[in-house]
């Protein structure tokens, strides 16, 4: 049997209060995966099969995330055994259908999404209607076994589904992820590679730099002078004096370079600090490495994204993710190894 209750979305254009209203109630986790992330947490369908502990608990997560629809496919009764594990049951729920008590709590946790349930087990399912997992974002399978887990696996992957498998036994678990390609771009990386070029300065940048006069500027306008421009600046005079015109070279000279782009800021006629003690300094100091560093072309992590078939061969249903990845590739090899 199939049970629905349906709750409809509120009208989705820019200033409506129910859109509003859907914005303050989802902020902190939009703060975190953005609007984008969002919008398609908002567009996944959610198959759960298996009403247990483990999977009650996954489904609950999502469905306060705010995921469009849900359905529960269980075909197990409500037994003393669930009271003690599974938070959506009680004592009055004693044999009904589990499948059918957990959707009707859950619908509480957030009105906005759509909830249904099968009350059949999902071997049965899998076995009688396996085009029944079509039209979802995401299976969530728990204590399957491992012949339905591939018999699962094989069916989604057709139809691009992707499947999280979890099984638990008390304290232990395990959790599989199947999908045939995800992509996650890490908007704010904790170690951000720069491409200064700082020694090898692109044509525009060395004719910015060379608009700049130090000796000339007043002091309000020295302290602001960008620190890239400050380090170009410093390497070339630094160069002209030492190390036979070029970079530094070991820890003692690299220090020594610190040193004398430190002498460059202008000390104050009346105190021992300087009339010019702004940020630009500092960050040219903290970023003199890349004064001495090597731009050794296109990483090896990078490297294998480029050489990908999904990159060499794009068609028409190719992800936007391989599109910006050929287009990086393709301006990389015509700027001879140079990023944007």
């Amino acid at each position: 049997s199939v049970g629905e209750r349906r709750r409809g979305w509120g009208a989705s254009a820019m200033g409506n209060p129910e859109d509003d209203q859907k914005r303050k109630r989802y902020d902190r986790q939009i703060r975190i995966w953005g609007k984008e992330g969002q919008e398609r947490l908002e567009d996944a369908k959610v198959c759960l099969l298996g009403a247990g502990p483990t999977g009650s608990e996954a489904l609950k997560n999502l469905v306060l995330g705010g995921v469009s629809a849900y359905t529960i496919v269980d075909g197990q009764k409500v037994s003393a055994r669930d009271l003690g594990n599974n938070f959506l049951v009680a004592e009055e729920h004693l044999g009904e259908p589990r499948a059918e008590c957990c959707s009707r709590l859950m619908q509480e946790f957030n009105e906005s999404v759509s909830g249904r349930y099968v009350a059949e087990t999902p071997e049965s399912l899998l076995d009688r209607e396996p085009e029944f997992f079509r039209g979802f974002t995401l299976v969530l399978a728990t204590q399957l076994t491992a012949e339905y887990q591939v018999k699962l696996d094989s069916i989604c992957r057709q139809h691009g589904v992707h499947v999280i498998f979890g099984r638990s036994y008390g304290l232990f678990g395990l959790v599989r992820i199947s999908t045939k390609e995800h992509h996650v771009i890490e908007s704010k990386p904790e170690n951000e590679l720069q491409v200064l070029r700082i020694r090898d300065p692109w044509p525009e940048l060395a004719a910015y730099v060379e608009r700049f006069d130090l000796a000339s500027l007043d002091n309000m306008t020295y302290k602001h002078v960008p620190y890239v421009v400050l380090l170009i600046k410093a390497a070339k005079e630094w160069a002209s004096r030492h190390n036979n015109g070029q970079p530094p070279t070991d820890r003692q000279l690299q220090r020594n370079f610190k040193d004398f782009l430190k002498g460059m800021q202008r000390p104050h006629p009346e105190t021992e600090g300087f009339v010019d003690e702004g940020e630009n300094f500092k960050e040219a100091v903290d970023n003199a490495h890349y004064v001495w560093s090597k731009n050794d072309g296109v990483p090896s992590d990078l490297k294998q994204y480029f050489e990908s078939e999904s990159c060499c061969n794009l068609t028409a249903e190719s992800a936007p993710f391989w599109i910006l990845v050929q287009a990086l590739k393709r301006f990389v090899l015509e700027q001879q190894g140079a990023f944007p």
